[in-house]
């Protein structure tokens, strides 16, 4: 035993020498990528590299060229700099809301092909150029990173939808639903996500608003949690109300014929903060009606565009693949025009807080 141990360390000792080693003096490590257009079918691409400071902190350099796909770039890129830069560690991919328009799929084929990327980095549209976004400094982190983890907690704790770049590929391939994704830009010297871009297959057709999202991902997500929602009541009394939980399940029938959507929505709120005098039982009452109105109108509201932009952000398509074992993707996309949606919400706020 003892013997097979050694030989066992002996042969890992030898393989390890043979490992490529990459030093971080010794590259040029992207964190973050962007794709603008450009002429002559070319597209402008920009990476994003740390530069480690002697006070500790970080901040970006960027670097751009000009290629038709991403291993054009990587070349031209390694073909002027002493230093070769490497992919393993991109954090984000940026697309303008230009090129997002024009389609996605032929620019980020090479991220799925490429073993070294992670299925969990994110792909988000600007409504700037990725150039000019990339290029500024907005923290005291590289700005791949830092993109990276402002999607992160806005999709944990608030109004994103979850969504990647290996989800947003699940989407694209998948006939029952069509991919979105987050849609960023800048006000003032910040980055800020300025909504979700819809698209139809791999092309950017619309986009919703930050004040859309709280609906939105209720009714995209079986659970969420985290996020805020702005109520106004009468006499310009306004309720801020945080959302602890919510519980969405869906109800579907006649999906022969024309089908018939029910989604009912448990949720669970507290009021964080109300301009008001009194938040008395009458007023909670009130505030309860006016939020299921809200939810209501907004869901018929975004439901109908889906509708006419003939897209399926909500995935009723993949619900009614589910249901029916005759489904059928040429049936379906003549039947969803003419779906018939019902928005159930049963609010309870739990928490008033305590006013003095």
């Amino acid at each position: 035993m003892k013997r097979l141990a050694i030989i066992l360390l002996f042969s890992l000792i030898i393989l390890s020498g043979c490992l490529n080693k990459n030093i971080l003096d010794n590259i040029r490590m992207v964190t973050a990528i962007g794709f603008d257009v450009a002429e002559n079918g070319l597209h402008e691409i920009t990476v994003v590299v740390p530069r480690f400071n002697p006070d500790k902190s970080t901040s970006s350099e960027t670097y751009t060229t000009f290629a038709n796909i991403t291993s054009g770039a990587e070349e031209a890129l390694n073909m002027s700099d002493s230093k070769p830069f490497v992919s393993g560690k991109i954090e984000v991919v940026l697309a303008s809301q230009e090129l997002a328009q024009n389609g996605l799929i032929k620019l980020t084929d090479g991220f799925l092909r490429d073993p070294s990327v992670g299925s969990r980095v994110y792909l988000a549209i600007t409504d700037i150029t990725t150039k000019e976004l990339l290029q500024g400094q907005y923290s005291n982190q590289d700005n791949g990173m830092f993109i990276s983890d402002m999607l992160r907690q806005n999709m944990d704790s608030g109004p994103l939808p979850e969504t990647n770049i290996h989800l947003f590929f699940n989407q694209f391939y998948d006939q029952a639903r069509d991919p979105y994704l987050p849609l960023i830009g800048i006000e003032g010297k910040r980055i800020t996500i300025k909504g979700l871009a819809l698209l139809r297959d791999d092309k950017m057709v619309e986009i919703l608003s930050k004040d859309q999202l709280f609906t939105f991902k209720t009714l995209a997500h079986r659970k969420t949690i985290g996020d805020q929602l702005l109520i106004e009541l009468d006499n310009d009394e306004y309720a801020s109300l945080y959302k602890v939980k919510t519980v969405r399940s869906i109800k579907m029938s006649n999906l022969k014929e024309t089908p018939k959507v029910n989604i009912n929505i448990d949720m669970n709120l507290t009021v964080r903060e109300f301009t008001g005098q009194d938040l008395n039982p009458q007023k909670i009452e009130r505030l309860k009606k006016k939020t299921e109105e809200r939810i209501i109108e907004d869901s018929k509201e975004m439901i109908e565009t889906f509708k006419e932009l003939n897209i399926d952000p909500l995935g009723f398509g993949d619900q009614a693949r589910s249901r029916l074992r005759s489904w059928n993707n040429t049936k379906w996309e003549d039947q969803y025009p003419n779906i018939e949606v019902t928005i159930q919400p049963n609010v309870t706020i739990s928490e008033t807080g305590i006013a003095k």
